[in-house]
C-alpha cells in the first residue's frame, strides 16, 4: 500500500522550468486533485506560483525548497506558460489562484466541505466569504481571521493555530502574500488536521471587492499583470519591471544553457559495488527520455530502491536535460529524502552542470565529479553527521553541532536533544558557555530560525554566553534574508 501511494505521487511528475517544478494541470484537474487530497485526510498544500515566485526563489533558498517539495505547484502566470515550450513539454494552461479559489469553494459546497479564510486586512476575509456564500448557497464557512501584521517569526502562531483547530476546516485559504504564506503553511501543515491549504495572495481582496480584477478579455490575453500594474503603479510598477527584466534575461540565458553542449568531461569510472554498498548507494544509468511514459517507467522501477539506498545516477548518455527529465530527477530526490537518502549526479557534462547551476538546483541535486567527493557526500548522510550532536565538554561548556539540515521535519527531535542536556547542566549549576557550530549546516528554514532565536533569548536570560559559528551557503543566505545574521552570526 505504501508503495502504491508513492507511485501515485510520481504520476504527477512536474516540469522544471527556471528551477521550479510546475505540475502540468488544468483548472478542472487541479480541483479534482484537491478534492481527492481532502478525502485522503493527508495534510498537503498547493502553491500557485507566478513569475515573481520564480525570481524570489533565486535569492531565497527556503522558498525554492518549499516549492521543490510542495504537493502541487501550478503556474499562475501567462509568461510561464509561454516560455515552458523552450525547455520541454508545454504547460497546457495557466491556473490562477484568483480563479481557482472560487472553483474550489464551489467544489467544497458540492462535496459538503468547509473552508476557512486567513489573512488580508481586517474585515476583508468576512466580506470575501460572504461573497462566496452568495455565489455558492450552502457553502460551509468554518471561519475567518485577520492576524495582526507581523514578521513570520513574530506572529502569534499558537493563537492562529488554535482558531483553525477549533474551526476544523477541510480547506484553508491563506492570504499573507508570498513568500510569507508559503513559509507559514510549510511551518505548520504537517501537524494540523487541515487536509489541504493553499496560499492565495490577494484573492480575498478580489472576492471582497476591495480590489478590481482585470476585464475578462485582458485576463484571457495573459495581460492581467499589466492591468494590475496600471491600477496600482506605486506598489507594483517596480516589482513587475523587475519581473520583466528577469524573464527576458533568464529566458535567453537558460534557453541557451538548456541545450547542453560544450566540451565533454573525461568519463568517470563506475564506482565499485563494494564501495557503493558500504555507503548504502546504488549506481543507475539514466538514458534520455522524451515521453512521460518512459520517465514514469524509469521512476517506478526505482521506487523500491530509494527506500533503502541513495542513488548515483550516471548521466553519461545525456547531453542536456529537458524540463520533464529534470522533473523526474526532482521527484526522485524528493522521495529519496523521505528515506534519508539523496540523489547524486555522476558524469554530468559541463553543459548540464552550468544549466543546473543557473537554475539554482545544485544544492538540491548534487553533482559529484570524483569518487572521493561521492564518498564524502554519502558519508555526510551517516546518522551522527546527518542528525547533529550535543556534547557536554565539561567545565560548564556545551557544544552543539547542527545537523546537515534543520527544518520543521527534524526540529522537534533536535530540540529535545538540546533541551535535555541544557536543562540538566543548568539544574546542576554548571552551564556557562554554549557554542553552536553551523559548519556542516547546508539548509535551514523559518521554523529552525525561530528555534535558534529562542535559544539565544534563553541563554541571555540565564546569563550564558552563546556563540554561533560557521553559517554559510544557503543557510547563510536564509539567515541574512531574515535579518538575523547579526543576532546569530559569528
Amino acid at each position: 500500500m505504501h508503495l502504491q501511494k508513492e507511485t501515485a505521487l510520481q504520476e504527477k511528475t512536474p516540469l522544471v522550468i527556471m528551477g521550479i517544478p510546475f505540475h502540468d494541470m488544468t483548472f478542472e484537474e487541479t480541483v479534482s486533485w484537491a478534492l481527492e487530497r481532502i478525502r485522503s485526510g493527508r495534510s498537503g498544500y498547493i502553491i500557485t506560483a507566478n513569475l515573481d515566485f520564480v525570481m524570489q526563489s533565486r535569492r531565497d533558498p527556503e522558498l525554492q525548497r518549499i516549492m521543490l517539495e510542495a504537493d502541487l505547484v501550478v503556474a499562475d502566470g501567462a509568461p510561464l506558460v509561454w516560455i515552458s515550450r523552450m525547455f520541454g513539454p508545454k504547460l497546457r494552461q495557466r491556473v490562477t489562484g484568483s480563479d481557482l479559489t472560487p472553483m474550489l469553494a464551489g467544489a467544497c459546497r458540492d462535496e459538503n466541505l468547509s473552508i476557512f479564510a486567513l489573512g488580508a486586512a481586517r474585515g476583508v476575509p468576512q466580506k470575501a466569504m460572504d461573497a462566496l456564500k452568495e455565489k455558492y448557497p450552502g457553502l460551509q464557512v468554518a471561519g475567518f481571521y485577520s492576524p495582526p501584521k507581523a514578521d513570520i517569526l513574530d506572529m502569534d502562531h499558537e493563537d492562529i493555530l488554535r482558531k483553525i483547530r477549533d474551526a476544523g476546516p477541510d480547506l484553508l485559504l491563506v492570504a499573507f502574500g508570498a513568500p510569507k504564506q508559503e513559509k507559514w503553511i510549510n511551518m505548520h501543515f504537517r501537524e494540523w488536521q487541515v487536509p489541504l491549504a493553499i496560499g492565495i495572495g490577494g484573492t480575498l481582496d478580489f472576492l471582497a471587492g476591495t480590489q478590481r480584477r482585470a476585464p475578462l478579455l485582458v485576463q484571457k490575453a495573459g495581460m492581467e499583470w499589466f492591468w494590475r500594474m496600471l491600477t496600482d503603479p506605486r506598489r507594483l510598477l517596480g516589482r513587475y519591471a523587475s519581473n520583466l527584466v528577469f524573464l527576458a534575461r533568464e529566458s535567453i540565458r537558460l534557453g541557451r544553457l538548456s541545450r547542453g553542449g560544450g566540451p565533454k568531461n573525461e568519463p568517470l569510472p563506475v564506482p565499485q559495488d563494494a564501495i557503493l554498498e558500504d555507503l548504502q548507494a546504488v549506481f543507475i544509468p539514466m538514458k534520455p527520455m522524451a515521453s512521460r511514459t518512459a520517465l514514469q517507467t524509469f521512476l517506478e522501477r526505482l521506487l523500491p530502491v530509494v527506500q533503502t539506498h541513495s542513488l548515483v545516477l550516471d548521466l553519461s548518455e545525456i547531453k542536456a536535460l529537458n524540463s520533464l527529465e529534470l522533473g523526474g530527477l526532482v521527484a526522485l530526490e524528493k522521495t529519496c529524502r523521505k528515506y534519508k537518502g539523496r540523489v547524486f549526479l555522476w558524469n554530468a557534462g559541463r553543459g548540464i552542470q552550468r544549466y543546473l547551476q543557473a537554475c539554482g538546483l545544485t544544492d538540491y541535486l548534487r553533482i559529484v565529479d570524483t569518487l572521493e567527493e561521492l564518498q564524502s557526500q554519502l558519508g555526510k548522510l551517516q546518522r551522527i553527521v546527518r542528525e547533529g550532536s550535543v556534547v557536554d565538554m565539561g567545565q560548564g561548556f556545551l557544544k552543539i553541532r547542527m545537523p546537515l539540515e534543520l527544518t520543521v521535519t527534524n526540529l522537534e527531535d533536535f530540540r529535545q536533544k538540546v533541551d535535555g542536556i541544557w536543562d540538566r547542566l543548568s539544574a546542576q549549576g554548571g552551564l556557562d558557555e554554549i557554542t553552536i557550530d553551523a559548519g556542516q549546516l547546508e539548509f535551514i528554514d523559518s521554523s529552525a530560525l525561530g528555534f535558534l532565536v529562542g535559544l539565544k533569548k534563553k541563554a541571555q536570560a540565564q546569563n550564558i554566553l552563546m556563540e554561533f559559528h560557521g553559517f554559510s551557503g544557503d543557510a547563510g543566505k536564509t539567515l541574512k534574508l531574515a535579518r538575523l545574521d547579526k543576532l546569530l552570526g559569528s
